[in-house]
């Protein structure tokens, strides 16, 4: 549980006015990988920025000390979370969501798929002319270039035409 810090406002003249700093806190709805599911939770924006750096939610409550979780619904959560990863521990299943990335592209190179777009488009081009990929346009985007080409030709005869015009 977050305290409000106290102290004093010092004047120009250092005349002492008691004053209260509240805590920065955030309603923010954070996803976690163990229960799968986006949980709505009050947090200080300190709190945010330690959530990041240790790579998610669930991360940070397991390795948060319990006193600084506070007794509330952070606890709960962290007991949660803690047998949720245990009980995927002990079926074999990737506990988080980089595990489960890294299987999956383990995966989809032994079956020959392409890890990223940007790799299969390299790898489904055979050709290259000057550095630019030949890439087969769908037949929607292919009649909106023309249109686009058109409306330009037609802008650049009314402009040849007006500049005949003036001269």
């Amino acid at each position: 549980m977050v305290k409000d810090a106290d102290g004093n406002n010092r004047s120009h003249s250092l005349r002492a006015t008691r004053r209260v700093w509240k805590p920065n806190v955030q309603w923010v709805r954070l996803w976690s990988d163990a229960l799968e599911t986006r949980l709505r939770l009050k947090v200080t924006t300190k709190a945010l920025k330690v959530i990041d750096k240790r790579g998610g939610l669930d991360n940070y409550l397991i390795h948060t000390r319990p006193s600084l979780l506070g007794a509330g619904k952070a606890q709960e959560l962290r007991r949660l979370v803690s047998d949720v990863m245990t009980a995927r521990e002990m079926a074999g299943e990737p506990t988080t969501w980089l595990e489960r990335l890294r299987i999956q592209r383990a995966q989809d190179a032994a079956a020959g798929k392409a890890a990223t777009p940007a790799a299969a488009a390299s790898a489904g081009a055979d050709e290259e002319d000057e550095g630019i990929l030949d890439v087969e346009l769908p037949e929607a985007e292919a009649e909106a270039e023309a249109a686009a080409a058109a409306v330009i030709a037609e802008e650049a005869e009314a402009l040849g035409d007006a500049e005949d015009a003036r001269r």
